[in-house]
């Protein structure tokens, strides 16, 4: 796979893998191997930011690459690129500590039917829960993440929470979001 932006990029590995005195993995690999030059790229995957993913992703020259990934999703390279772009926004929020329930979402996926199934409203944390979940649904179908969602909603929700603002309703407990 090659990148459009690849010489950026290969900045970027070597100066991960640069040091020599790095983190867990990479440390091992350089202590074993003199060869090849980089670790395999699973390796390199768990040190990059997700923000650097998403460009990773976006950035692929050839779009029968970013087809083979969007295989395991079922959707659309666009669909998908747009998604990740989403849930980089999403993550960012959580990763500065920012509210979530009282958001609206700037950078909204594209259309997708399988939201609109679940009346997700776009721009709302609602459609960034049912985004993530299908995403991770495609990766991991026996998770128990939306359970475990479920029962934190169960937990911390109150009368006080703007369920409107995040895209829900009174009746939230009920919602088709919970049964995707």
């Amino acid at each position: 796979m090659q990148l459009y932006r690849k010489d950026t990029f290969k900045k970027e590995i070597k100066s991960l893998c640069g040091d020599k005195n790095s983190e867990g993995s990479i440390n091992h690999f350089y202590k074993k191997y003199n060869d090849p030059h980089f670790p395999p790229s699973w390796m390199v995957f768990e040190y990059l930011s997700f923000g650097k993913c998403t460009s990773l992703f976006r950035y692929l020259k050839y779009h029968q690459d970013k087809s083979e990934i969007c295989k395991i999703f079922k959707f659309h390279p666009n669909i998908v690129e747009s998604g990740m772009e989403s849930l980089r926004y999403t993550r960012n929020i959580c990763a500065h500590h920012a509210r979530l329930w009282d958001k609206w979402f700037v950078y909204k996926p594209r259309y997708l039917k399988e939201l609109a199934k679940v009346n997700c409203t776009p721009g709302t944390l609602k459609e960034q829960i049912a985004l993530l979940m299908l995403f991770h649904m495609a990766v991991s179908p026996h998770s128990f993440w939306k359970d475990r969602l479920f029962q934190l909603f169960e937990k911390h929700m109150t009368a006080n929470v703007p369920l409107k603002l995040m895209g829900f309703n009174s009746e939230w407990k009920q919602d088709a979001l919970w049964k995707m």
